[in-house]
């Protein structure tokens, strides 16, 4: 039991009131926090899509000189939610780009011979 003589005030003397209240709070400020996280995931998800179709929308010639094909956007934007498909985009921008370089290096060395 509370001691009466401490209570400054009636929600003092109510420890099961003061329970009840923390755990109202915390309820609603994890439903805050899940509401800031739903709509900061919505909000990358529209940029992602802006991203996609606006590469889409390019066409083969210009993407080949970013040194991607259509084949490889499809292909990145059917990876798993957990995989950053940016990142896949750009390994396979790299790779194609350095293939690129390599076959240009050696038509440029068996022309000089």
């Amino acid at each position: 039991m509370t001691d009466m003589t401490t209570c400054t005030n009636q929600v003092d003397c109510r420890p099961e009131a003061n329970r009840v209240q923390q755990k109202f709070s915390n309820f609603i400020n994890g439903m805050i926090l899940k509401l800031k996280t739903f709509h900061a995931q919505r909000r990358q998800r529209r940029i992602d899509r802006d991203a996609f179709l606006n590469l889409m929308s390019l066409d083969d010639t210009r993407l080949k000189d970013i040194g991607i094909s259509r084949n490889d956007i499809i292909w990145a934007s059917k990876l798993a939610m957990h995989k950053n498909a940016s990142k896949e985009l750009e390994k396979i921008r790299m790779n194609n780009i350095a293939t690129a370089r390599t076959k240009t290096t050696k038509n440029t060395a068996s022309r000089k011979l």
